[in-house]
């Protein structure tokens, strides 16, 4: 998916590309930014025909880690997690930093036999279990919410309803993780 919104920039001059790439990507993350995620919409609005899955992914525990342990350890944090994101879902999807600690992914897959909504939680439950890992020897919990909803793209599509469903999907989430027993 990536790969097809960079050919449907079409830029060839190798300045204007690096100039292009700064405008809609995050500096820290190198994931794309709100802007770069509107122009992959417009692009899979205009090109997609098949569901695809929005969503939105939150840090649990990062305004905790900031403050006992600084900023830059939120920050490696966040460029670890984007990292683990990006390498899980590269092949079929794009991650975009939202805001602070939350993520937009973009989720569809090739397979015309696979059923989207268990494909994608089964690649979360995997990203779950990679930032666990990654994390167990940092003396603070780190652990991702996400909630998400399934859409056919195109033009005139309200996008920004289905972030709202998936961001309120994602709080739900989140408050169901915090009242479970440790």
């Amino acid at each position: 998916m990536y790969e097809n919104f960079l050919k449907h920039c079409k830029i060839k001059n190798p300045n204007i590309d690096r100039l292009f790439w700064r405008a809609t990507h995050d500096y820290l993350t190198c994931t794309l930014n709100r802007y770069g995620f509107e122009l992959f919409m417009e692009m899979i609005a205009s090109k997609n025909e098949k569901e695809i899955v929005l969503s939105v992914v939150d840090i649990d525990n990062l305004s905790n880690t900031n403050d006992a342990f600084g900023h830059c350890e939120g920050d490696w944090a966040i460029k670890n997690i984007s990292k683990i994101l990006i390498n899980s879902f590269e092949r079929n999807g794009v991650v975009c930093r939202w805001g602070g600690d939350e993520f937009i992914v973009i989720y569809s897959s090739n397979n015309p036999k696979c059923i989207l909504k268990n494909h994608f939680l089964g690649k979360m439950d995997r990203v779950r279990e990679k930032i666990s890992e990654a994390f167990k020897n940092k003396g603070y919990p780190i652990g991702l919410s996400y909630g998400f909803s399934i859409f056919t793209p195109k033009k005139g599509i309200d996008i920004n309803s289905i972030i709202d469903d998936s961001d309120k999907k994602m709080y739900s989430y989140k408050m169901f993780q915090k009242g479970k027993p440790k």
